[in-house]
C-alpha cells in the first residue's frame, strides 16, 4: 500500500525543490558592520534589515533623552512586549529626566531589564 502510494506521488515530491533562505550581498553585508556612531545611520540600517515599515510588529521610538539631551531609539517587537511597561519605566523616566550627569542605567529602574556589557 505504501509503496504503491510512493510511486504515485514520487514525481511530485522530486519536483520541489528546496528554496533556503538567502540573504543578499547587501544584506550580509550590513549585519556584518560595526554599529554606527550616528544614531540616524543605525536605525537607517535596522529599518532595511527588519522591513520597516512594512513590518509592523517592529517599532523603532525616536526620542530625545530630557536632562542629557541625547538623541535615542528604542526598537522592540511590539506582539511580544508589553508596551505598557515599556512606556511607563522606560521611555517616560528617560523623558522625564532633568539630571545632567545621570546615566541611562540610573535613570531606568527596572529590574528585568539586563544591563548589557
Amino acid at each position: 500500500m505504501l509503496n504503491h502510494l510512493y510511486k504515485k506521488y514520487k514525481d511530485k515530491f522530486q519536483d520541489q525543490k528546496d528554496y533556503p533562505e538567502q540573504s543578499s550581498l547587501d544584506d550580509i553585508q550590513r549585519k556584518n558592520q560595526n554599529i554606527d556612531s550616528v544614531l540616524e545611520n543605525n536605525i537607517s540600517i535596522i529599518k532595511k534589515m527588519y522591513s520597516i515599515p512594512e513590518n509592523s510588529d517592529v517599532k523603532i521610538h525616536n526620542f530625545t533623552i530630557n536632562g542629557l539631551n541625547k538623541k535615542a531609539a528604542l526598537l522592540f517587537i511590539s506582539t511580544i512586549s508589553d508596551v505598557r511597561v515599556i512606556s511607563e519605566h522606560i521611555i517616560e523616566p528617560l523623558l522625564r529626566n532633568e539630571n545632567s550627569i545621570k546615566s541611562i542605567k540610573d535613570i531606568i529602574q527596572v529590574q528585568s531589564i539586563v544591563t548589557v556589557k
